[in-house]
């Protein structure tokens, strides 16, 4: 339901998010929540289907965001690692680098940040078992590379 999404989606993405250099402990209550999510949700497929059933760019910028935090605090301790893989797989599968590509390519900052951000987080998952596969999965036509330099002055 879009309009449950809409609502229920920022709580979500305002409880997983991770601060960066935060320190993860093992017991803490994100992990316990996220385990038990994808122990009912393998691979974060409710997810994904509420990512590929919505049009709204911003529902989606969410959706992507939430997905980052994931897979991020998941790549915190070995025992986690198990929910995080098949997500990854999923995503760097052809048809989600491909949307995930078509986002870059946009105009929606927010989405392309968080784009950019999903991009990280598959990166670092498990201490950057996936680098070389995020690597060749990566969008790197002369558009993206512009947008990447561009906000890489912005962040700065």
């Amino acid at each position: 339901n879009p309009d449950i999404l809409a609502k229920e989606l920022p709580a979500l993405r305002s409880k997983l998010y991770p601060q960066p250099d935060e320190a993860i402990s093992p017991q803490d209550e994100r992990l316990q929540l996220l385990k038990s999510w994808l122990e009912e949700s393998p691979g974060a497929s409710d997810l994904l289907d509420a990512w590929e059933r919505t049009n709204q760019l911003s529902t989606i910028a969410l959706l992507v965001t939430i997905m980052s935090s994931t897979l991020t605090l998941l790549s915190s301790h070995l025992p986690y690692h198990q929910y995080g893989l098949p997500i990854i797989k999923t995503l760097l599968s052809t048809h989600w680098t491909r949307q995930l590509g078509t986002y870059l390519g946009g105009s929606h900052n927010d989405l392309i940040l968080a784009t950019l951000k999903l991009f990280n987080a598959i990166s670092a998952f498990g201490g950057g078992r996936e680098r070389k596969a995020v690597f060749e999965a990566f969008p790197w036509d002369n558009k993206v590379l512009f947008i990447v330099s561009v906000l890489s002055r912005e962040c700065n």
